[in-house]
Formats: C-alpha cells, structure tokens, sequence
C-alpha cells in the first residue's frame, strides 16, 4: 500500500494463521527492531507487536489509522509511520516483514537491494518467485528474479493459497525467508558476483563498474595478486561496446540478461588466472 492507486491492488490477509507464522519466523530478538512494510488493518502487526519487540510500520494510507491507532495504543513500541515507504527515510531496522502488493514487487525489491538488515519474512506472489527459480536454473528472462538471485538466499516458509487474502488475487502465494548474500558467498559464481557489484553502483557507467567488479573479484581470488590486465579480461569477454557505455541503472531486462549470459558463458575466473599469469 505505497501509493493511492497501488493501495486499490492490495490484497488484505485475512488467514490468522498466516499472520501468526510471518511473525513468529521473523524471529525478532531482545534488543531488534522489525519493520513492517504497508501494515493496512494490522493482520500481521498485532502478532509482531504481541512479542514486546519495537515495532516500526511504514503506512501510507491515513484511513488505516482506525485499526493501527488502537494497536499502538495497546502495544507502547509499536510506531506507525505515515507515509510511501519508497520514499521514506527509514531508521536503522534488523528485520522486515511485509504482505507486499504484487504490483509493487520491483520497485519494493530496488528499495531492500540497498538497505542493511538481517532477515526478511515477506508474502509474495508465486509468479515473481518462479522467476528468481528460474534465474537460479540460467533462465535470464526476468531482470528482477535475476537481481533478486545476486542480493538474497530466499527459502519458501510457506505456501499460501490466493483464498487466503481478500480481494483474492489472480494467483497464489508464498511467504519467503530472505537473507542478504555476504559478497564472499558470491565468489564460486563470478557472473551474480559481478552483477550484484554494477547494481551497487548503478548510477555510473556499465564498462566502469565491470572494470572494479573485476579488480575486486581478482583481489578476493588471486590471493592479492593485482598482475593482471583488466582490458584483456574485457577484450575476452567480448561484452557488447553499446552496453558497456550505457549506466548500469538504464540496461533493458534483455541487456541485463546479455550481460549476465556472457558472464557466466565467459569463465571470468580463468580468464583473471590466465591474465595474471602472461604478467608474472
């Protein structure tokens, strides 16, 4: 619910269980603090908020004050915030849970591509989530899954049949475990390793942020050894000219996917060793 006319897509959970299971697998400790992204009639809050955790939900529908006002009444750290959470300051948070509207599945999944936390629990639709399926089987179809397979480790938690929401969507649901990926876990596959790296500095120049991807992949792997030629390892990729000139955050989803397939097709890892080694 992060936009009058997004909030007119949600669809609210109704199933009690449902909300019982996000909030008890958000496992939120002592000292923690959750953010509930878009908490509407407060289905899952009160759950959250039952646990004595501090509690922040980002809400931008004012009308919702008639169910979240009494909970934070009866919950003294839960705190509601009104307003987009897309364009919201946030303050620090450990965990995230979320009934996330289907339609805004991307631009909420940009937003958590650049927030530090711990853990997610969040509900989404099944077809985004066969797309990440896809993505982690070389399917590079959608830019999302794709992006969404470099960020995050995400486990299904539990499947959730479309009845369980009301107005009940076009398809069904899961809710998700997500852990952020450490850049090290990264390092056995070189294409998401140097994906992920781009997005982080996307508002430069695709060629200039393959160049320091690459100069930190070859630091992480070639056990500090900085012999290397970093033309010669692009000259061999053979990356298209047109997409290397373009900024990272302007790619087309089939450019993005060009990109990962010639850098997964590439063996990026032996061509670094072998560049390293015509410079000893």
């Amino acid at each position: 619910m992060m936009g009058k006319l997004n909030y007119m897509n949600q669809h609210f959970l109704v199933d009690e269980n449902v909300s019982r299971v996000m909030a008890e697998s958000a496992e939120i400790e002592h000292r923690e603090t959750c953010l509930e992204i878009g908490p509407g009639k407060g289905a899952i809050t009160k759950y959250l908020a039952e646990s004595g955790r501090k509690v922040i939900g980002v809400e931008i529908d004012r009308e919702m004050s008639s169910y979240l006002g009494p909970l934070s009444g009866d919950y003294p750290r839960l705190r509601i915030i009104y307003g987009d959470f897309l364009k919201t300051r946030l303050p620090r948070v450990d965990k995230i849970v979320s009934n996330v509207p289907f339609n805004l599945t991307e631009p909420l999944f940009m937003k958590l591509f650049d927030l530090n936390f711990k853990y997610a629990v969040l509900l989404l639709g099944e077809r985004f989530l066969d797309s990440v399926d896809r993505a982690h089987m070389g399917d590079v179809s959608s830019r999302l899954g794709l992006l969404a397979s470099c960020h995050f480790d995400i486990e299904t938690l539990m499947k959730v049949d479309r009845s369980s929401f009301t107005p009940e969507p076009s398809t069904n649901a899961r809710v998700v475990g997500i852990t952020p990926l450490k850049r090290n876990q990264l390092l056995r596959d070189p294409a998401r390793y140097i994906l992920r790296d781009i997005w982080k500095q996307k508002g430069k120049p695709t060629g200039h942020c393959i160049r320091t991807s690459l100069a930190g992949l070859a630091h992480a792997t070639l056990n500090g050894d900085s012999n290397f030629s970093l033309e010669a390892v692009l000259d061999d990729l053979d990356l298209p000219g047109s997409i290397l000139r373009k900024r990272v955050d302007t790619l087309t989803n089939q450019e993005i996917g060009t990109l990962y397939g010639r850098l997964k097709n590439g063996n990026v890892r032996g061509k670094l060793r072998r560049s390293a080694r015509r410079f000893q």
